[in-house]
C-alpha cells in the first residue's frame, strides 16, 4: 500500500470532562477544498467533506515522487468512528485499512466545541498556551484568531496559529507555522453532503495491520 501522508495541526487529547462538556448542539456540513503551501510552492490540494461529525478527505500529494507522466496519487482517507480513528482507503488493492489516528484534522472535537461556546481551546490543557489575536475573515467566513504554543520550552518550535470559524462547528480554516507552513480551506460550501462519500465502497476488503507510513511534507 502507499504511503499516506498525515498533514495538521498536532494537539494534544482532550478531557473527557471537557468534551462533554462543550459538544454543539447544531451538525454542520459543508465541502472545502484544503490547500497545504510552503513558500516556494503548493504541496498539498485536498478535497474536505464533513457532516454531522464525519470527515472525507480525498488528498492530491503533488510532492511525492513519481515517474513522468504518472499521475498524482489520491489518498483517500475517512473519519467515521470518533476522534482518533480513521479508514483508510486503497483504490489500487481495493481495500480499507483502520488504525488509530492521534494526529487529528484539523484539531479534536471536543476542542472545536470549546470554541464554539465562546471559550478558550486550552481550557484543562495545560501543556498549551492560548492566547487570542482577534477576528478575522477567511473565504468569507467570520474567524477567531489564535496563537497556541507549547508550554514545554523544548517544544516551543511547534507553536502555530490558527484561525477558527464558530459557526462551522469550531473548524480551523487556516494555520500557519514558524516554518512558513500554511494550511487554508477554501471554496467552502455550506450543505448537506452525500452519504456515499462517508461509505466503504462496495468490494473492498477490511484489511488489519500497521498503518502506512505518515510524514508530514518536507521542511
Amino acid at each position: 500500500m502507499r504511503r499516506v501522508i498525515l498533514v495538521g495541526v498536532a494537539l494534544a487529547a482532550c478531557t473527557t470532562a471537557g468534551a462533554a462538556s462543550a459538544r454543539p448542539e447544531e451538525p454542520v456540513a459543508f465541502s472545502a477544498t484544503q490547500i497545504v503551501r510552503m513558500p516556494e510552492g503548493e504541496l498539498e490540494r485536498s478535497q474536505l467533506y464533513v457532516s454531522n461529525g464525519r470527515r472525507r478527505m480525498e488528498t492530491r500529494m503533488f510532492w511525492v515522487s513519481r515517474l513522468p507522466g504518472q499521475e498524482v496519487h489520491v489518498a483517500v482517507s475517512l473519519r467515521l468512528q470518533g476522534l482518533y480513528r480513521k479508514t483508510l482507503l486503497d483504490s489500487e488493492d481495493r481495500t480499507a485499512m483502520d488504525v488509530d489516528d492521534p494526529w487529528t484534522m484539523p484539531w479534536p472535537d471536543c476542542v472545536r466545541w470549546l470554541v464554539v461556546r465562546g471559550e478558550s481551546p486550552c481550557i484543562g490543557r495545560p501543556e498549551l498556551a492560548c492566547e487570542r489575536l482577534g477576528t478575522e475573515r477567511v473565504d468569507g467566513h467570520s474567524t477567531q484568531r489564535w496563537r497556541v504554543v507549547p508550554t514545554d520550552p523544548q517544544r516551543q518550535w511547534a507553536a502555530v496559529t490558527v484561525w477558527v470559524a464558530p459557526a462551522l462547528g469550531g473548524f480551523i480554516l487556516r494555520t500557519e507555522e514558524p516554518t512558513g507552513l500554511r494550511t487554508e480551506l477554501t471554496d467552502i460550501h455550506l450543505g448537506p453532503q452525500p452519504e456515499s462519500l462517508f461509505q466503504i465502497p462496495a468490494g473492498y476488503q477490511r484489511v488489519s495491520g500497521s498503518p502506512p507510513e505518515a510524514s508530514g511534507p518536507p521542511r
